[in-house]
């Protein structure tokens, strides 16, 4: 997926940043690192969210015996030694540690976009549905037309389109009319990626 998402941005003539939502031990930014250095090396700064306290309480509509607060729990340490690692100089990566509702906030949001992020990849690997709408709200002024959106969990909770990151995606475009977005590739058993459109009429 990532590899094809660094394919699609060359062939389109795009620049963008990496922004991934839920790092976990650091396996798909080591491959999109990895990937990235085809076509971007030096191009893309790579920003990595998440609580590394593991999963939220999931209530209402993400209570499901799967998912259990503190669940996925991994270290900041860990994401900086996979780094090391790969050879990413720490200038290369911003590393945002804490719950989303505490660190997606627009004021953060609105500062990037005027230092100039866009996004070039999202990568939305967060499983519920209150997350991934926290994430989605916050990346709205960093999306531009030609990002690829890649959400890692969208046929969890047995692809129930009322639940999770699919109905997060269509509650956001529903909320934004002025986005669309073009199905683009489908991953793994679990995982669909779009290319978002601005200015949607």
């Amino acid at each position: 997926m990532l590899s094809l998402a660094y394919w699609f941005m060359y062939g389109n003539a795009l620049e963008g940043d990496y922004l991934e939502f839920g790092s976990f031990r650091g396996r798909t930014f080591r491959l999109a690192w990895e990937h990235h250095r085809r076509h971007f090396y030096g191009r893309v700064h790579f920003w990595l969210f998440d609580s590394f306290r593991g999963l939220p309480e999931p209530v209402g509509i993400d209570a499901d015996p799967k998912w259990k607060a503190g669940g996925l729990a991994s270290s900041v340490d860990e994401l900086h030694e996979v780094a090391t690692g790969i050879s990413a100089p720490s200038r290369a990566y911003t590393l945002v540690e804490g719950f989303y509702e505490d660190t997606l906030t627009p004021e953060r949001a609105e500062q990037m976009a005027a230092d100039g992020v866009r996004a070039g990849i999202v990568y939305v690997d967060c499983d519920l549905y209150e997350s991934a709408t926290l994430v989605l709200d916050f990346v709205r002024p960093l999306l531009q037309t030609g990002t690829v959106l890649c959400f890692d969990d969208y046929y969890c909770f047995a692809a129930d389109p009322g639940r999770g990151e699919q109905r997060a995606l269509r509650e956001f475009l529903e909320a934004n009319p002025g986005l669309g977005v073009v199905e683009y590739y489908r991953f793994g058993w679990h995982g669909r990626s779009f290319i978002v459109h601005k200015d949607v009429r």
